[in-house]
């Protein structure tokens, strides 16, 4: 017996409420998701003391809602078609440096969010990505909050890159950093006679950068668990991106400044950046994904390309946000071939 497509067992009593079952999250709750797990994050923020970025975050918030608020008063739109901007003004606070001036962030988050919904139509028509805008004009209006790129090429030239950035940025040892990696070391890495050293674990935890999006590496793991697992977001692009990053800086970090191939340090690459959170968060950003397999896959690829050129081998505070403006550029053009495409089999069929 069948159902709307959807096999039943013989004697099964079944009822419906609605006639159709969607296969992907709505924007709504893929942002309630999202909003869940970056509140997650700033709690983690007030447990470390780390109040200057909590407030900035706040204030970013605090613009997103009150553009909310006239929007909804002018325009009379739903409350659930508010919520990508509230989570953009959330989004942008992560970005923002600690040290960013907070009244600057409201303002800067308020009146981006006011001219993308009222000029562009809003966040899902819009092929830019918001947070992206909000944080460029951040960095050109205050370039002296965001800190250039952390590494030098005698680290890079090193054997453990991400090691030596550990221990000249003074990082503080959590108080389960020594138990946890001798544990490890006399079990799992003893086996493969090789030792994790002291620092990686802090470094995977909370590196301790200004910029709140890039410090807990973990949380971003376990939000792209939460996020790719049930389909609430497309996981192509950001492993494409990931996978090809990566072994662009393996191969070729150190090559391209003097130094010998397949020698680039891989953690430092993923860990610092906020390589991680761009690919769960921001990347995929509701509008700016190409609707084809193939599209996809070319963009994917594109952002690690990208990605390497403009980052490096990591520690840079502006890269990957430029990285995804491109990729916003270059996703415009893919979707004017796709449109073409699609036009010409309607033709044809017609």
């Amino acid at each position: 017996m069948k159902t709307n497509d959807i096999d039943i067992p013989f004697g099964t009593r079944t009822s419906y409420q609605r006639p159709y079952i969607y296969r992907t999250s709505s924007i709504t709750s893929t942002c309630i998701k999202m909003a869940v797990l970056l509140l997650l994050q700033l709690a983690v923020l007030v447990y470390t003391g780390s109040y200057a970025a909590v407030h900035v975050i706040l204030c970013s918030f605090l613009g997103a809602v009150l553009a909310g608020v006239v929007q909804y008063y002018v325009s009379h739109v739903p409350l659930y078609t508010l919520f990508p901007s509230l989570l953009a003004g959330l989004l942008s606070g992560f970005l923002f440096p600690e040290n960013y001036p907070r009244f600057a962030a409201l303002i800067l988050v308020f009146f981006l969010i006011l001219i993308i919904n009222f000029v562009f139509s809003g966040f899902v028509n819009n092929w830019v990505n918001p947070v992206i805008l909000i944080t460029v004009l951040a960095w050109f209006t205050g370039k002296k909050y965001f800190p250039s790129i952390l590494i030098d090429l005698d680290s890079l030239f090193s054997r453990n890159p991400s090691l030596m950035f550990v221990q000249d940025s003074k990082l503080a040892f959590g108080f389960l950093d020594s138990p946890v990696t001798d544990f490890l070391n006399k079990t799992i890495f003893g086996w493969f006679k090789v030792s994790l050293p002291n620092g990686y674990l802090s470094f995977f935890w909370d590196n301790h950068s200004i910029i709140p999006a890039f410090r807990f590496n973990f949380l971003n793991i376990i939000s792209s668990i939460v996020l790719f697992s049930d389909d609430t977001s497309d996981a192509l692009v950001p492993s494409l991106f990931l996978f090809v990053y990566l072994v662009l800086v393996r191969l070729f970090a150190p090559f391209v400044a003097g130094g010998a191939l397949n020698t680039g340090d891989m953690i430092l690459a993923l860990f610092s950046s906020g390589t991680l959170f761009f690919a769960v968060f921001i990347i995929g950003w509701f509008g700016t994904l190409p609707m084809t397999l193939s599209g996809r896959i070319i963009l994917g690829i594109f952002a690690g390309l990208t990605a390497f050129l403009v980052t490096g081998a990591g520690t840079s505070f502006t890269g990957m946000t430029f990285t995804v403006l491109l990729c916003n550029l270059v996703n415009l053009f893919i979707r004017m071939i796709e449109d073409k495409k699609n036009m010409a089999k309607l033709v044809s069929r017609m």
